[in-house]
């Protein structure tokens, strides 16, 4: 597998996972992509509130609404593998909500993966309408 290039601050789409949470999260628009099985795959940003920050290469399975990592960046811009690196189910709870949020607002709407990265793009920078997923025009 070939890993996207460290995210830019400019490619960088914020999303909010809770109305509680603390800490600020983004996906590089220039890592959304979709596979050819189906998956979505895109970097995680997650910018805690003391000035942390965890940067993940992930995927999500929109048929049996799971997540799997498969790379966290290092400080010195490189990535490393994750360790273990299996399919989770996504659960809608407290700590997981960004995942939660990633595949019902963003990334597989109505169950099914976005047609297109922009489709995804599109729906971070201004929103879905209620009840209409994002969808390019094939």
């Amino acid at each position: 597998m070939v890993l996207p290039a460290m995210p830019k601050s400019e490619n960088l789409l914020e999303f909010q996972a809770s109305a509680a949470s603390t800490s600020h999260y983004f996906i590089d628009a220039a890592s959304i992509s979709i596979e050819k099985d189906g998956t979505v795959r895109y970097t995680l940003v997650v910018k805690g509130s003391g000035g942390g920050e965890n940067i993940s290469y992930e995927a999500i399975r929109c048929d049996t609404l799971e997540q799997k990592a498969f790379a966290f960046g290092r400080r010195n811009g490189t990535w490393a593998n994750a360790k273990e690196s299996a399919w989770r189910r996504i659960q809608y709870k407290t700590g997981n909500l960004q995942y939660a949020v990633l595949y019902t607002d963003y990334f597989c709407p109505d169950g099914k993966p976005i047609r297109s990265p922009k489709d995804a793009i599109t729906a971070f920078k201004y929103g879905v309408p209620y009840g209409q997923p994002p969808r390019t025009r094939n």
